[in-house]
Order: structure tokens, then C-alpha cells, then sequence
């Protein structure tokens, strides 16, 4: 099952590259077709460039509205699946694998993935440990 990773992006050369690397590795352990789609958002920094030094197909969308940005993307990919990332998101190696395992049961249509955040500043963690225990407590962990 060949899949499409949508990544809209706006000014984010400086968060691209980790995030495009873990990606890399996750296609590596995914024995299908991985396509990488980056739709710049009329960025003024590097961040086409960064894209496509990683492999990534870069796609220029000039709104700032990410639904747009998003379906911009979309209408790019050539997958059976496809998933929406953020700059900022770091996906374990096993990520694509789990997402085709998910995809081939008949009746799965979508469906997300829990990541993990872990912000640098005191008091954004303390926010979000309280938003998950008081936030979402029908999530498993």
C-alpha cells in the first residue's frame, strides 16, 4: 500500500529537518512506497529548499489557511493512504508500518496516532499533564 505524508509547512526550516529524518527512517522500515509531499505556505525561509534536499515534493499553496494547505497536498498524493503530519512531529520508526497494519483491516476508513510532546518550558508541560488526565480520559496510554 503506497502511502502520501502530507506535511504543511509555513517558515519551518529550522523544525523540517528532524521531522523529515525520523520520516525518512520510518519509510526505511516500511517495505511499500512512501511518497513525502511539503506544502510550502508561502514560506520567506528556507523551507522549500530544506524539503527538497530531503527527497520531499514540495508544493507551493500561497493562503494561509492550513485546511487549504492540507487538501492542497491531498491533491498532490498519489497514495492509497495518506497522512497529515506537522512540522514539529517526530515519528517512531515503526510509525508507517503500524499505519498499513491499521489501513488493511477492512473496516478501518482513518484513524490518528497519539505522539508524544514534550515541550521545553515548565509550565507548557504542567498544562499538558493536566490536560491529560482531566482532557481525554476515553484515550489509552
Amino acid at each position: 500500500m503506497r502511502i502520501s505524508v502530507v506535511i504543511p509547512a509555513f517558515n519551518e526550516a529550522r523544525w523540517l529537518p528532524l521531522t523529515l529524518t525520523r520520516l525518512a527512517e520510518a519509510a526505511r522500515q516500511y517495505p511499500a512506497s512512501v511518497e513525502v509531499i511539503v506544502v510550502d505556505n508561502a514560506s520567506d525561509d528556507a523551507t522549500a529548499d530544506v524539503a527538497r534536499a530531503a527527497g520531499a515534493t514540495v508544493i507551493q499553496e500561497t493562503e494561509h489557511n492550513v485546511g487549504l494547505v492540507r487538501n492542497r497536498g491531498a491533491a498532490a498524493a498519489t497514495g492509497e493512504v495518506f497522512v497529515f503530519l506537522d512540522t514539529d512531529t517526530l515519528v517512531p520508526a515503526h510509525f508507517l508500518r503500524r499505519v498499513a497494519q491499521a489501513m488493511a483491516v477492512r473496516d478501518c476508513l482513518g484513524g490518528t496516532a497519539a505522539v508524544a510532546y514534550r515541550p521545553a518550558s515548565p509550565v507548557m508541560r504542567t498544562y499538558l499533564a493536566g490536560w491529560r488526565i482531566v482532557g481525554s480520559p476515553a484515550v489509552p496510554r
